[in-house]
This record gives C-alpha cells, sequence and structure tokens, in this order.
C-alpha cells in the first residue's frame, strides 16, 4: 500500500479532488435524468396506450412487423401484520412463504455479547472501504 509521501498530492488535495469529481458526476447525471425524462415519460405513455388497446381488444399479446407488445401481470406481497403472517405461517407450516434474513444492529449485539461468535446458522462477512464526506 502506497504511503502518504509516495503519492503526488496530500491527503486534502485528494479528498478536495474527490468531491470535485463527485459533484461532477451528480450534476451530469441529473442532466442526463433530465434529458431522458421526455424519452421515458413517451416510451411509458406508448406502453399505456398499448395496453389500453389490448384491453380494449380482450388480447393478451399482438404482433407486428415492428415488435411484439404482451402483458406481463405480476404481484408484490408486502408484510402489514407480522404477527398475523408468523401466525398463520406456524399454524399451516407454511415457512416456503418467508424470505429468511438478519438484521445488522441485532446480530452486531449478539456478536458482542458471544465474543464474536456468529448465531447459529449465520455467517459473517467482513468488508472495507473507504469513505469521503464533507
Amino acid at each position: 500500500m502506497a504511503t502518504e509521501s509516495q503519492v503526488p498530492y496530500t491527503m486534502e488535495e485528494l479528498i478536495k479532488q474527490f468531491h470535485a469529481v463527485k459533484a461532477d458526476a451528480e450534476s451530469l447525471a441529473k442532466e442526463q435524468a433530465e434529458a431522458m425524462k421526455p424519452y421515458t415519460d413517451a416510451m411509458n405513455t406508448i406502453k399505456n396506450f398499448v395496453l389500453l388497446k389490448l384491453d380494449e381488444q380482450g388480447e393478451k399479446h399482438v404482433k407486428t412487423h415492428a415488435g411484439t407488445a404482451y402483458i406481463s401481470t405480476g404481484l408484490k406481497p408486502k408484510v402489514d401484520n407480522r404477527d398475523a403472517l408468523l401466525e398463520h405461517v406456524r399454524e399451516h407450516d407454511g415457512w416456503g412463504m418467508l424470505d429468511i434474513g438478519v438484521l445488522l444492529d441485532p446480530v452486531e449485539d449478539y456478536l458482542d455479547k458471544s465474543g464474536g461468535k456468529p448465531p447459529p446458522g449465520v455467517t459473517i462477512e467482513y468488508w472495507r472501504r473507504c469513505n469521503i464526506r464533507k
């Protein structure tokens, strides 16, 4: 790893340069989003109109020389009553409905109390990164 004396800039200059590049990148991203808005809006308007036409015609898809349009249907479940869901899962052996994950803060507390040993069934992966802020 290079030491500060081996880098041709001071730490202050590097951090200042980082903030300048970050500001340019954020400005460019904003400009790109603004430039893309009319195009994404137009594409969404066309897709909504095609969906309306497909619904009117009672069709699920249409093939043309220009391409194919088709309707996709999906769902996005959301837990709005954790206790009711857990009771249902227990009563009906519905464990397949759940996506098991762990929360950072309780696991960190457990690690502190257990001398760094993770809870059973949990693997800990440590990472490092450099953060720069104003």
